[in-house]
């Protein structure tokens, strides 16, 4: 398992970028810097990501990184949320009013985004990594993330 830091910070300047690690080369967890800290190309190698909470520097980027590989790679990109998150992602961003509803486009029988309800404690393996939401203490409800595989593990 290869996880790399693309932005751990709060804000975002020409030295920090916003949350987001990738696992594997193909799953994000958080979006605070996705489609900064990526080329196009490697964003389209990205086909799932998991958010810990709406907050925006964990999910700032996820407009952009959506329209950069919009009709680039196969299929739906599969966003893994708690019930709180996706429904704050889709009233205060995927609205059609803020930024185009992707669970509808280009219709609703083929989104180019699917969301996925995460419940605490539930494991849901992607790719051969299997992530444990875990309930932390934050301002929103919150997750933080067990992720394991290949025999080894990191929270």
């Amino acid at each position: 398992m290869l996880v790399h830091v693309l932005g751990g910070y709060g804000g975002e300047s020409l030295d920090c970028r916003m949350t987001c690690l990738l696992v594997n080369g193909t799953i994000a967890l958080d979006a605070g810097s996705l489609s900064q800290a990526l080329s196009i190309e490697r964003q389209v190698a990205v086909r799932s990501i998991l958010l810990t909470h709406s907050h925006m520097d964990h999910t700032s980027s996820l407009p952009f990184f959506i329209e950069n590989v919009y009709g680039k790679g196969e299929g739906a990109i599969d966003i893994y949320a708690s019930a709180a998150t996706t429904y704050a992602i889709r009233k205060y961003l995927f609205n059609n009013a803020t930024w185009p509803d992707f669970t509808r486009l280009p219709n609703h029988l083929l989104p180019a985004v699917r969301f996925h309800e995460l419940e605490s404690e539930v494991p849901v393996v992607i790719d051969g990594v299997r992530f444990t939401p875990i309930p932390v203490d934050h301002a929103v409800p919150t997750h933080g993330f067990l992720i394991e595989a290949d025999g080894a593990a990191v929270l």
